[in-house]
C-alpha cells in the first residue's frame, strides 16, 4: 500500500503554497518591509505576518464541517488556507490534486481513493477563485513556520506534505462527506 504524504498544524491553519511562492512566506516573521519595533516578538500586536493573515484575512472562504477553506495573495500568485489543526494528506489524481483533512489512521492511496469514490458529484462546492501551479508543485505545511523554496529546509513540526502534478492553473472544489473534508484541485 502507497502512504500518502500529509502534515498538521500545531493549533493554526495549513498553508497550501504553490512551491515557487514558498520561499516568500514568513509564518510568525515580521514581513521583510515591516517597520519592526526593537525587541517585538510575534504575538505582541503592531506587526502583522503571514500567520496573522492565515488566521484572520482569508478571502472567500468556504466552511466545512470542522473548519474552512480559503485563501490568501501570496507573492504574485495565492496559496490556500485550510483552517484548524486537522491531519491534512494529499494525493495525485487524475487531473490534478486531492487534499483530505481529518483523516483518521494511516492515509493510503487505496483508502483514499474509495472515500473519493463515495463523494456524489453534486457534493462539490466551486471555490470562488483558480489557483496556478508553475512548475505543477505544491507544499503544505503548517502556517506558523516560514517557506522555503526547497521543502527540506522548512523546519514545521509536523512536517511538509509535497504534492506533484502537472504545471497549469486549477480550479478549486471542496466538499464534505462522514466528517472528512474533501479539497480538489482540476487542470482548466
Amino acid at each position: 500500500m502507497t502512504k500518502l504524504q500529509e502534515t498538521c498544524s500545531g493549533g493554526g491553519p495549513v498553508i497550501a503554497i504553490p512551491a515557487e511562492l514558498a520561499a516568500t512566506w514568513r509564518g510568525t516573521l515580521p514581513p521583510k518591509d515591516a517597520d519592526v519595533p526593537e525587541g517585538w516578538v510575534w504575538g505582541d500586536g503592531g506587526v502583522t505576518c503571514d500567520y496573522d493573515r492565515a488566521c484572520e484575512h482569508v478571502n472567500d472562504k468556504i466552511a466545512t464541517e470542522y473548519g474552512a477553506v480559503g485563501w490568501l495573495p501570496v507573492g504574485e500568485g495565492r496559496a490556500l488556507v485550510l483552517d484548524l489543526e486537522l491531519i491534512t494528506a494529499v494525493m495525485p489524481i487524475t487531473d490534478g490534486l486531492l487534499i483530505i483533512r481529518n483523516y483518521e489512521g494511516e492515509p493510503t492511496l487505496e483508502s483514499a481513493g474509495k472515500l473519493l469514490e463515495a463523494v456524489l458529484e453534486d457534493a462539490w462546492k466551486e471555490f470562488p477563485q483558480t489557483i496556478t501551479l508553475p512548475s505543477g508543485r505544491l507544499f503544505l505545511f503548517d502556517s506558523a513556520f516560514e517557506g522555503a523554496e526547497n521543502p527540506a529546509h522548512i523546519i514545521a513540526d509536523e512536517g511538509v506534505a509535497i504534492a506533484e502534478t502537472g504545471a497549469g492553473e486549477y480550479r478549486v472544489e471542496v466538499a464534505v462527506r462522514e466528517g472528512l473534508d474533501f479539497i480538489r484541485l482540476r487542470r482548466i
